[in-house]
């Protein structure tokens, strides 16, 4: 229907949006009374398969234990009014403001789009990661099948652009095709590459929780593997 469909925003403006997006998606997860039984002093016994948004379960430290994310939902007033205009105007909005920079930086490294130039930041792949948490989290509550097609579709795009040895960064790729051979990770200090994975290791945590998908986790395992 066209919500998902690229005009200039400022980072800061961006940024906003993705906080907006995740945090009122995410507090609807952890929200909500019970906790699960402790299991027997001294055997802490397997690891349950909790799906909060971090899995305690086993701590038998922990006062508060996380709920599953799909356990509370708002129902209305000012967190169910955000959530609302997260789901049907910020999520797509962003979408549509990224996906001729931020997701095009991905299609040029997989050779989807013709060219290899990388315009604009070090950042920008972790900005992408932040968009897809909060769409990760979005979906969680409206079970949009077309946000889930979306999703699937960045996620696919995503993984097609890790390296064999499990390190991604859509700069390096690029320079690469370029024909820049000896271009390295970390060959620069101030291009954001850790703090992006460290954002694409939290939206895959999220996607396998929510999805139960391994798509985006396998490939952050892999990236784990290789810092």
């Amino acid at each position: 229907d066209g919500r998902f469909g690229s005009p200039s925003i400022s980072r800061r403006s961006l940024l906003t949006g993705i906080e907006i997006a995740i945090g009122s998606a995410s507090l609807a997860a952890q929200q909500g009374p019970g906790a699960p039984t402790q299991p027997s002093p001294g055997r802490p016994g397997p690891l349950q398969p909790g799906k909060g948004i971090t899995n305690n379960l086993r701590s038998p430290h922990m006062k508060l234990r996380s709920v599953d994310i799909s356990a509370v939902r708002w129902t209305s007033g000012l967190w169910a009014e955000r959530f609302d205009v997260c789901a049907r105007a910020a999520v797509p909005n962003l979408w549509r403001r990224m996906e001729g920079v931020h997701f095009a930086h991905f299609l040029r490294a997989v050779g989807d789009l013709p060219s290899a130039d990388f315009t604009g930041n070090g950042f920008d792949d972790g900005d992408l990661y932040k968009w897809l948490e909060g769409a990760i989290a979005t979906y969680n509550i409206t079970r949009d099948p077309k946000l889930e097609e979306l999703i699937d579709r960045v996620v696919s795009v995503i993984a097609r652009a890790q390296q064999s040895d499990g390190y991604i960064f859509t700069r390096l790729a690029l320079d690469k095709r370029q024909g820049r051979s000896e271009a390295k990770a970390f060959e620069k200090a101030v291009e954001f590459e850790t703090y992006n994975c460290g954002h694409l290791m939290t939206a895959a945590c999220l996607h396998y929780r929510v999805t139960g998908k391994r798509t985006l986790l396998d490939v952050a395992i892999r990236l784990s593997d290789y810092l």
